[in-house]
């Protein structure tokens, strides 16, 4: 395996609440984000449940393989707080109690006009060799703790649970240890995301000379939501500069290799590239849907809202949209004695076509895409989209139809997926 930022991290989650579902771990994800832009390699996560002997096996293991660590969580008052207890048993150290933190912890609670309980002293006891990390928000400190062992060193910082407190504490106590630390090796991480739609996980994988393979520098990893395949590129250098040289060859050979499959780079969406495509030809854009539920209309929205923050132009691509829940309601809002041709033989497609046509119409729109229906979802209903672009000339149609796959909670987010990269490709 290989380690570009020299410096293996580690998150390690305490609470019954986390093992049980009860509660969503979002630290470790806040952490491990603050830990990478901080120029770490995130080796592993761990969530433990308050059990002392299985806390500190997680610990031994933490500092086994990685040289940073942070733990969130236990160090409560309550007789289930046991990150302190776990820390000190698994590195065989005692436990010492500090007058300043519990001075610290008693104004705390003097300051609310309310006498500490007893049981806050167990939040001023360290292992031996460690050092309190002050937390201004809460009355639990955090604890600070350089292992040596075998021959290699872990550094340790255990924080509350509570994510303000957390979040506080790491950036004004630990972050800048960690920086410090970074800084003698010179390194900074360079990322870049490429976002591809058209095809599966395993097909732009096979299309792409070994790239994914463990240990490239750049690393380069492949995820899948709702039918985006992301490539996500990861490297570390002395300076931005140079990291982004060594990552942009792997761009460009992951852009010839994937052809029109790419839409994006990092955080830009389909909407986005849609909305930027329709403000470049100054097209107002009209959006019939049958069965996404607004989908399609929503994500559009969205996208020009965010690209008009700061914007005083009044104008927008999105002329309007129709959304129809069923084929009865594709019927009526058609008007069916303008349309005598589509009774219930009609086929989908000519439904799709005068959908787009009609809606181009009333609505004063350039281009006019319908997509549906839903929910009938399968190799026996796919999902079809006609899309109608007005020139000076004339009027030009274009369709596509697939079958919407996998989860049923997933065929609305793929089929607007559809429609939109079917904007994105239109010429």
């Amino acid at each position: 395996m290989i380690n570009l930022s020299k410096s293996f991290a580690e998150v390690i989650s305490i609470g019954d609440e986390l093992t049980s579902g009860q509660r969503l771990d979002t630290n470790s994800q806040w952490v491990s984000q603050q830990l990478e832009e901080l120029g770490m390699t995130v080796l592993a996560h761990q969530t433990i449940g308050d059990y002392l002997e299985p806390m500190q096996n997680a610990f031994q293991i933490a500092a086994g393989r990685s040289q940073i660590v942070v733990v969130t969580g236990g160090l409560g008052p309550t007789q289930d707080d046991l990150t302190r207890q776990a820390l000190a048993k698994a590195f065989g150290s005692e436990l010492y109690f500090d007058d300043a933190s519990w001075e610290d912890i008693q104004k705390r609670f003097r300051s609310r006009g309310i006498n500490p309980p007893e049981s806050n002293r167990l939040q001023a006891w360290f292992p031996s060799g460690s050092r309190p990390i002050f937390n201004a928000y809460g009355t639990a400190p955090g604890i600070s703790w350089t292992i040596a062992r075998s021959g290699r060193q872990s550094q340790f910082f255990c924080l509350p649970g509570v994510p303000v407190e957390m979040r506080e504490m790491f950036l004004s106590g630990v972050a800048p240890i960690l920086a410090t630390r970074q800084a003698d090796d010179k390194q900074v991480v360079v990322q870049k995301v490429i976002k591809t739609f058209g095809a599966g996980e395993s097909h732009v994988e096979s299309l792409l000379p070994n790239l994914i393979a463990r240990g490239n520098d750049p690393q380069v990893g492949i995820t899948a939501s709702e039918a985006t395949i992301s490539l996500r590129l990861r490297t570390v250098a002395p300076t931005q500069e140079l990291g982004e040289e060594k990552i942009r060859p792997v761009v460009a050979t992951i852009k010839q290799c994937l052809g029109t499959l790419v839409f994006a780079e990092d955080t830009c969406e389909l909407e986005d590239v849609v909305v930027e495509k329709l403000m470049e030809r100054r097209q107002k854009l009209v959006v019939v849907e049958w069965g996404t539920r607004g989908m399609v209309s929503q994500r559009l929205d969205e996208a020009i809202a965010r690209r008009q923050v700061g914007d005083s132009s009044d104008w927008s691509p999105f002329a309007g949209a129709v959304i129809l829940p069923s084929r009865d309601a594709v019927e009526r809002w058609l008007a069916p004695l303008e349309f005598p041709e589509l009774q219930h033989d009609g086929s989908r497609q000519e439904l799709l076509r005068c959908l787009a046509q009609t809606a181009a119409k009333r609505f004063h729109a350039d281009l006019a895409v319908a997509g549906g229906p839903l929910p009938d979802a399968g190799a026996d209903h796919p999902f079809e989209i006609v899309a109608i672009q007005s020139t000076n000339a004339d009027d030009t149609a274009s369709s596509a139809r697939f079958t919407v796959l996998g989860h049923p909670s997933l065929h609305r987010p793929r089929a607007t997926k559809q429609v939109l990269n079917h904007l994105r490709l239109l010429k």
